[in-house]
């Protein structure tokens, strides 16, 4: 049987190489991207003309070795690999890369009634439900009409100042 799942393989490539017949599959997705399976050893010169890694199925020592070199050269790296039931994901797009995203679920909303024009504005959200913001969470604003300055604005730190179900407030600081 095949050791993971993948959509690319047939049963009548079992044995063969994943990477070479996976390869003209795979070519098929893009026309423009050329795809083509190495089967060599990852060594520095080889690594060196890529722009991205993805490693799969690689085992600890050889990501930790290729990651130190990727790092250390520039080279955008992206580890992915499944054990059964659980997998795991790394990416390491170089030292300016800012990981804002505390858990992996999608952005809150929240609809606005007022803010006030105080250096740190007080912010109330009219909605029926918990807004579900904490302090500390940054947001930022669209659609806002009357301070459209703070349309499209840089995310910004909020501390949230109250926890009623129908009128939510919470402090902008500038």
């Amino acid at each position: 049987s095949l050791s993971c799942l993948q959509f690319y393989l047939r049963e009548e490539d079992l044995g063969k190489n994943r990477a070479e017949v996976s390869r003209t599959r795979l070519a098929e997705l893009n026309s423009y991207v050329p795809v083509v399976a190495y089967t060599g050893a990852l060594i520095d010169d080889y690594l060196t003309q890529f722009q991205v890694v993805v490693l799969t199925n690689s085992p600890l020592e050889e990501q930790q070795r290729v990651g130190d070199f990727c790092h250390s050269n520039g080279i955008k790296l992206v580890i992915a690999d499944t054990r059964g039931l659980f997998g795991q994901l790394f990416c390491d797009f170089g030292e300016e890369m800012l990981v804002i995203d505390t858990n992996g679920e999608q952005p809150l909303s929240a609809m606005i009634s007022m803010i006030t024009k105080d250096t740190s504005g007080v912010v109330t959200c009219l909605d029926e439900a918990r807004h579900g913001f904490e302090s500390g969470d940054f947001v930022t604003f669209t659609e806002v009409q009357g301070m459209t300055e703070l349309n499209g604005c840089q995310p910004v730190e909020i501390k949230t100042l109250g926890e009623s179900y129908a009128l939510y407030q919470y402090l902008v600081r500038s």
